[in-house]
């Protein structure tokens, strides 16, 4: 029994409108090991997994499999709807190139595993889309296989079927057998795989230990969703009482220049032009609130609440809100203002004088350390001894980068 290697392989694709083609691809997989393929939709992962297998031709490249090698790209293709479950499993034996005699007297023990065994004999037209993926499963987890390649399969059903498939794999890795799976579900990859491959339109990014690569897929997926724009700003403000209403509001920097992109711990000012339609407005409350660009509620605060009063006349007026230190850490965040007449109606009555939800939207960048998380919490440390308290050495040494082989990796990449 050997293993997997691929060498070189270049797989390319030439539609209508588009072409797209990988970068040279290099892995080995050993006997009794497993191997993810990971990224984000359009990555690569299942045309890799479709040259690997043969059934995209390659354009550059080798690849070396063991002679027993089953793929799985799409359960339903071997499926007809008019045969009964206990038919559909010749069927896929057919379509696999194998014959009956593995079969003989299991059909039950794969209807049982898959968990509609009342149903086996009847036309899988009348199961269940998660039926029929559970039928193929099982038959796909009781062949004898060298290589089983796998793209998104074992993510159907409840948990404890889902565990049970996760066991027979891993039967299958003790006794020599070898994975290529590519997957979106990540604790599915930890628990099957040692090693893996982030993939990033065509190109290996990181390659190595599966706990590496995680953690890079992690950073990097963490990135594209704190930074994204998902809220429109501009939209003018609101006026829902007479009384006041809201003219402009932008957020300023510590030179007054107005700010889109900032740093954690600087100071902000938020400048707000009113004009007052009635003779004098006693004591109205500007509520300010942020909220990150996946709706969570960051932070609110409100005059009243600083027991801060202020009674404003006709006209115009431009009420100023410093930030003395910007506590968010990394990400893109909104800007919400409203006024009331007071703290009770905020909190009733629900009817303000004027908002104006989104008027700005900021970057914040941070420094490692900052922290991580969503706010940053200053500190220090410290270590307590009989003769007192110890500071922490300062340090300007950063973390040795992981390297991405190991001598006794199951996955080697070039």
């Amino acid at each position: 029994m050997h293993g997997v290697v691929v060498k070189d392989l270049v797989v390319r694709h030439r539609g209508a409108k588009d072409f797209w083609q990988t970068e040279p691809v290099n892995f080995s997989i050993n006997p009794g090991k497993g191997l993810a393929l990971i990224g984000a939709n359009g990555s690569g992962k299942t045309s890799i997994l479709r040259a690997v297998a043969g059934i995209l031709p390659l354009t550059f490249g080798t690849v070396k499999l063991p002679e027993n090698t089953i793929t799985i790209l799409d359960l339903n293709l071997a499926f007809h709807p008019d045969f009964t479950g206990w038919e559909n499993l010749r069927l896929m034996n057919a379509c696999h190139g194998r014959g009956d005699e593995n079969l003989e007297g299991f059909e039950e023990y794969l209807a049982m595993f898959a968990e509609i065994l009342p149903w086996l004999h009847s036309p899988i037209r009348e199961y269940s889309s998660g039926m029929r993926m559970r039928l193929g499963i099982a038959w796909m987890l009781f062949q004898k296989f060298d290589l089983l390649i796998l793209d998104e399969l074992l993510s159907v059903g409840d948990m404890a079927f889902q565990r049970k498939c996760q066991a027979a794999i891993r039967e299958h890795l003790n006794r020599g057998a070898s994975l290529l799976l590519a997957t979106h579900n990540l604790q599915e990859a930890s628990m099957l795989c040692e090693d893996a491959i982030l993939l990033t339109s065509g190109r290996i990014q990181t390659a190595g230990k599966m706990e590496m690569v995680l953690q890079k897929y992690l950073e990097i997926s963490e990135e594209q969703g704190i930074l994204a724009k998902i809220e429109p700003c501009g939209n003018p403000p609101s006026d829902v009482c007479p009384g006041l209403k809201i003219n402009s509001a932008r957020i300023l920097d510590r030179f007054f220049e107005e700010a889109f992109e900032v740093h954690t711990h600087d100071s902000l000012t938020v400048e707000v032009l009113v004009s007052v339609e009635t003779a004098k407005l006693n004591n109205p409350l500007f509520r300010l609130t942020v909220h990150r660009n996946d709706q969570i509620f960051v932070a609110g605060i409100n005059n009243y609440r600083l027991s801060r009063m202020i009674d404003l006349q006709e006209g115009e007026a431009c009420i100023c809100i410093k930030i003395k230190s910007l506590n968010l850490l990394k990400g893109r965040y909104y800007f919400s203002l409203s006024v009331w007449p007071d703290e009770y109606t905020s909190l009733v009555m629900g009817t303000p004088y004027a908002e104006y939800p989104y008027f700005a939207s900021i970057l914040v960048h941070s420094d490692r350390g900052d922290g991580a998380g969503m706010v940053s919490m200053p500190c220090e440390f410290y270590l307590k001894t009989e003769d007192g308290i110890l500071p922490f050495e300062n340090s300007d040494k950063g973390i040795e980068g992981a390297s991405t082989q190991t001598k006794d990796s199951a996955c080697s990449v070039d």
